[in-house]
């Protein structure tokens, strides 16, 4: 006999149910499959509390990772490496004796300081590893003064000395330091590598013990978890098998005569439960299949978007006007008749072919996959691609279907896009180096209010076209009298800028360190100097670059030689190319400099520039200048022009030098008026 649960035997004669039965049935089906799904989301809340429980202690350890250990590992080999570039650099000042890298090894002193002083204040650290590195911070303190003072010594014993005994006894003192200091160091690199090395190992067991605990963490949810589901699909299995699955083979049966295209189909009696309904719903499904069918062949036939079948081996099936114009093709008729075959060929890139079927094979289903296909005429062409596999009850691939959108117009605006955000990048950082660059250049000029303490009747006006420029000025007051030189280097903004510190290292070299205040020699050594320093004097140089400068020796006043002898001060100038202005009685006299230049392959490396020499009188007024102001254009692009610029020297040289400056640059800037600056502009004004 028969149960409640039995679907008909056949479907020419249904099951006789009561009313009662009908409801029983159906409420009974309801029911289970709301329990079911209870039990599994019961289990699924069980796991994720155990999950909540069981991850709190990984939460505190890796809080501890994030917070102590790995900030002390990262400071530790901070300081392990600055203080590495600290002796590098103490070592580049003994050899170089150049000051600078000193400075910067005390720069980098500090920074190791700091870097141990994070490890001391991370609160939760291991006291005991705080107090190691607290002590090697005292350590650090007494080290770095000896260091600093001792290597500034060293630094110094490039210049010259007197042979005396005090003398030997103090480079004795030295030798000691400099040893002791030596040992010193490497016993820190050895603390400091210890440091290092101890905290990563630390950060790695951490990090170990962490990932173990959180993979036992995750096993221990997953036997949770699938046993929950064992459980839940085990009650599942129970309760469904007599109440649902028996009824649907009946059903199963049904849909396999409809996709066997049977046009003769055994329907069910109608009934008032699911399974009836379920019966219903298939047969009148069935008859919306056949209307939609008509629908989706004119859908197919005038979509937008491509589709296509495509078999296994690559071969197209069918596809819709649109995937034949993304292809190339007038019709899906050329695609069909060409033979056309979808293989490692038709990809841009043959690769993306193996990732979309290797994707296809895993999920059954791809969407958007972006790859780059060739056209009929060897275009490539952009698609997102979505396509499905269509497999037979054995699971075996009849064919894979899916659409393809033309993306090409999207995808260059997406690249013009990146592009454009690469280029900004860059620009931020060009800029941004030449922002520091600034800094460098205005750290090579002299201090105003110095110069002002020693020649208060003087101005500077330097200002370059760009952020950084090609010209660059130097005033220094010497034992015997004070040098005011103006160099004008080849182009300006950052090439220019490069030029200026070659010149300006130039200078100080041949000025401080060789003594050199005679303004002819000066010119000579520096042009010297140029062309060794860009191998201008051999038949490789890749440079061709130099300068044009103007110097002024102004002699030391000595009023006592002055009164006894009737002599005055003189000034000696020198000039390569630049001239010397100088008013005096409401006349202006031009000194023109030598006709040769600075550096650049084609000058005589052996010129001999010439000494002028000018009395000083009271009341006399002395101009130096680059070639940016006389050169600038106004709207009709018309130069201010020399002439011009020297009856303006003219005009201010008895006011003020203040006053002076001011009205020159009111004057450029009236000629200047909307056109932009053609280059850099520089003018030193001094008188007496």
């Amino acid at each position: 006999m028969q149960g409640l649960d039995t679907p008909p035997a056949c479907p020419c004669g249904p099951y006789p149910i009561t009313a009662w039965e009908k409801m029983k049935i159906s409420f009974s089906i309801a029911k289970k499959i709301w329990l079911s799904l209870a039990i599994l989301v019961s289990g699924y809340l069980i796991s994720m509390i155990a999950g909540f429980v069981l991850g709190q202690n990984t939460e505190l350890r890796l809080r501890y990772v994030s917070e102590y250990l790995f900030p002390a590992s990262r400071q530790s080999q901070m300081a392990h490496s600055l203080f590495n570039e600290e002796i590098r650099l103490y070592n580049n000042a003994v050899v170089t004796g150049e000051k600078s890298f000193t400075e910067s090894a005390v720069s980098k002193a500090g920074e190791v300081r700091q870097s141990l002083e994070t490890i001391v204040n991370l609160e939760g650290f291991d006291v005991r590893k705080k107090k190691e590195v607290k002590a090697l911070l005292e350590f650090l303190h007494d080290f770095n003064l000896l260091a600093q003072d001792t290597y500034t010594k060293l630094s110094s014993s490039f210049e010259e000395k007197e042979d005396s005994s005090d003398e030997d006894i103090k480079d004795k003192d030295l030798e000691e330091k400099a040893f002791y200091l030596a040992r010193t160091t490497k016993m820190i690199q050895e603390r400091l590598g210890y440091f290092s090395e101890t905290y990563a190992d630390d950060l790695k067991t951490e990090l170990y013990d962490v990932s173990n605990i959180i993979r036992r963490q995750h096993y221990v949810n997953m036997l949770i978890f699938f046993g929950v589901v064992i459980v839940t699909l085990s009650l599942i299995s129970i309760i469904i098998r007599r109440s649902i699955i028996r009824p649907l083979m009946r059903i199963v049966e049904i849909a396999e005569d409809i996709n066997a295209g049977k046009e003769e189909i055994h329907w069910l009696s109608e009934t008032h439960n699911e399974i009836g309904i379920l019966n219903s719903s298939l047969k009148n499904m069935t008859e919306n299949l056949k209307t939609a069918e008509k629908k989706y062949r004119n859908i197919f036939k005038n979509a937008v978007e491509g589709i296509f079948q495509i078999r296994p081996d690559g071969y197209i099936i069918n596809v819709n006007p649109s995937m034949a114009k993304i292809m190339g093709y007038d019709s899906p008729e050329e695609v069909m008749s060409s033979g056309y075959k979808l293989s490692d060929n038709t990809y841009a890139n043959p690769e993306h072919r193996k990732q979309l079927f290797s994707i296809l094979e895993r999920q059954g289903i791809i969407l958007g996959f972006e790859t780059q296909l060739i056209r009929k005429d060897s275009r490539p062409v952009w698609v997102s691609l979505s396509a499905r596999l269509v497999r037979d009850s054995k699971g075996k691939v009849l064919y894979s279907e899916g659409s393809a959108v033309d993306i090409t117009e999207h995808k260059e605006k997406e690249r013009a896009e990146l592009e454009r955000e690469i280029a900004e990048e860059a620009n931020k950082k060009i800029m941004s180096s030449i922002q520091y660059a600034k800094s460098i250049q205005h750290s090579l000029l002299p201090n105003t209010d110095e110069v002002k303490a020693c020649l208060p009747n003087s101005f500077f006006i330097w200002e370059p076209r760009d952020i950084v420029g090609g010209d660059i000025f130097l005033a220094e007051k010497l034992e015997d009298g004070f040098i005011i030189a103006v160099v004008d280097c080849t182009g300006h903004g950052v090439p220019g800028a490069f030029m200026t510190m070659i010149a300006s290292s130039g200078l100080r070299k041949i000025i401080k360190d060789e003594g050199c205040h005679d303004p002819a020699e000066i010119l000579n050594r520096l042009n010297y100097f140029v062309k060794k320093t860009l191998r201008q004097d051999t038949a490789y140089a890749a440079s061709n670059d130099g300068l044009d400068a103007g110097i002024c020796f102004i002699e030391a006043g000595d009023k006592r030689r002055e009164t006894e002898t009737g002599s005055r001060r003189r000034l000696i100038f020198a000039g390569a190319k630049l001239p010397l202005i100088y008013v005096i009685n409401k006349e202006i006299i031009i000194i023109k400099g030598d006709r040769q230049s600075i550096g650049y392959k084609r000058s005589d490396l052996k010129f001999d520039y010439t000494d002028h020499y000018v009395r000083i009188e009271k009341g006399m007024a002395f101009y130096l200048s680059t070639d940016g102001f006389a050169d600038q254009l106004d709207i009709g692009n018309r130069r201010l022009g020399s002439k011009k610029f020297r009856e303006l020297l003219k005009t201010v040289a008895d006011l003020p030098f203040e006053k002076q400056s001011q009205i020159l640059l009111e004057a450029y800037e009236a000629h200047k008026g909307n056109r932009p600056r053609q280059d850099d502009v520089t003018v030193a004004g001094f008188g007496f």
